[in-house]
């Protein structure tokens, strides 16, 4: 009785710290995005293909000063994941207008997007490529809008 209670208990702790390091871990990646994005960052091509950079750069710098086994741990993806979902969600909603006809949940969109975005630094991240963040933005873009003009076509920034 006594060792279940032990166990009990550590597995109460892991599930604290786990819980405010992901905290920690999203704070920081917003704070990053808010000296990086403008002001008042608003849902256009320009913002989304500076926020994509940004990820692929923050990602990047990753991967080359830390082994990526120690990177790319699930509370990291997730903490971060969920910042940039949260990001989108809040511009999606910005750029709505009365007209705007959603063929799938904006909160849906802005969690694949933010999978594809976080997906691409990761993979950008770990390989050995000659590409630079601004082509691997630029593609990363053009997919996410192709995919966004399919599903919700008067959605589509300028």
């Amino acid at each position: 009785m006594i060792a279940w209670r032990k166990e009990r208990v550590a597995d109460q702790m892991r599930c604290f710290f786990s819980y405010r390091d992901s905290l920690i871990i999203r704070e920081q990646f917003q704070h990053l995005l808010a000296s990086k994005l403008p002001p008042v960052p608003i849902w256009d091509r320009r913002t989304l293909h500076l926020l994509i950079q940004i990820v692929l750069e923050h990602f990047g710098d990753e991967y080359r000063q830390c082994d990526p086994a120690e990177v790319i741990d699930p509370l990291m993806e997730r903490a971060t994941q969920e910042a940039l979902a949260g990001i989108l969600l809040m511009w999606l909603k910005q750029g709505q207008s009365g007209e705007t006809h959603w063929r799938v949940p904006m909160e849906t969109i802005a969690r694949v997007m933010s999978w594809s975005i976080l997906g691409a630094a990761a993979h950008w991240g770990k390989e050995a490529t000659t590409m630079s963040s601004e082509q691997v933005a630029n593609d990363v873009l053009l997919v996410i809008m192709e995919r966004v003009a399919r599903l919700a076509p008067d959605a589509l920034p300028a």
